[in-house]
């Protein structure tokens, strides 16, 4: 349920992969209707709960909009400064730009509408949450079914397409050398999709567990615990492996910014600026002091998890 939502707003970095800043825009004013469809593909919902959804959307959006779009407007900024003086990458500097990056989409994960949810989750009927629950193994078994259509080999080759792709959106087109990295890149790579879907599968079933128990005084946070949980899953379950995915592709990164042509490199650099001003354009609030008081549970949210993320970085 979380996932599918948040992932609307995840797909910002997709769309953002196009310097079509009329596209950009109107892909990313039409957030918050994208979310409440999504959070009522799970139940029928009433006039009351659909305004909290409503609410809920939109405060979330305000956030997003206000505070991280000129994050990464900023991150672009920094990125191309740093690239026109020239010389070498460091991994050092390459790491440190993997991590603000994987800091971004920690935020809009962590952060995602339902830890401001509780008056909804309580006034569910059990029909509700059966509704919930068939719709979450529904999605579990779509989304297993789309995994194993391929096999392993179909799968790498659909990764490395589409990687080809967006870097190639992004000013990056690949030559023959730093395609066969990328293949390198993923022939190393330790796909974990099943058993994440797995684990995510076990994560279901605890929340719909939970959610049977709303009623209970420390349902909150029982609840506010076990979403925290979601977004580590494979992190957690494997953190070895993880850890060498991770540094996996930091070096490809790494190794990808130091073998760029002058051409790639300009192309790149052009998208960062064009990117930077589009996102900036969008961050302009149209009533500032309705985000202001939209926006604010989610900024303290955000703050916690840069703060967690500057010290796991210490």
């Amino acid at each position: 349920m979380i996932k599918k939502i948040v992932y609307v707003l995840l797909a910002i970095f997709i769309t953002a992969c196009s310097t079509n800043g009329w596209l950009i825009s109107t892909f990313y004013n039409r957030v918050d209707n994208l979310l409440v469809n999504r959070f009522s593909e799970y139940a029928d919902f009433n006039d009351q709960q659909l305004g909290w959804i409503e609410e809920m959307a939109g405060s979330y959006h305000d956030w997003h909009r206000t505070s991280e779009l000129p994050r990464y407007a900023a991150f672009m900024r920094e990125i191309e400064a740093r690239m026109g003086n020239g010389g070498p990458i460091t991994r050092g500097r390459a790491e440190s730009w993997v991590d603000t990056a994987v800091g971004f989409s920690v935020a809009v994960e962590n952060c995602n509408p339902l830890n401001n949810a509780f008056p909804l989750l309580v006034s569910l009927t059990d029909q509700q949450v059966l509704q919930v629950e068939v719709e979450l193994e529904r999605t579990y078994q779509e989304y297993i079914e789309e995994l194993e259509r391929l096999d392993p080999q179909q799968r790498r080759e659909q990764r490395f397409k589409m990687i080809n792709k967006w870097l190639g959106r992004v000013g990056l087109r690949l030559n023959d050398e730093q395609r066969e990295l990328l293949r390198a890149t993923i022939a190393e790579h330790r796909p974990f999709q099943r058993d994440g879907l797995d684990l995510w599968r076990v994560w279901n079933s605890e929340f719909v567990e939970l959610l049977q128990e709303r009623k209970a005084v420390d349902f909150e946070p029982r609840m506010a615990h076990h979403l925290t949980g979601l977004w580590n899953l494979s992190k957690d379950k494997y953190p070895g492996e993880w850890h060498v995915n991770y540094q996996l592709w930091v070096d490809f990164f790494h190794q990808l910014l130091n073998m760029q042509t002058d051409q790639q490199g300009e192309r790149f650099a052009s998208w960062l600026l064009a990117m930077s001003d589009t996102l900036d354009g969008l961050a302009q609030p149209p009533d500032e002091r309705l985000l202001a008081a939209r926006s604010q549970d989610y900024e303290s949210c955000a703050a916690g998890v840069r703060e967690l993320a500057v010290n796991r970085e210490l």
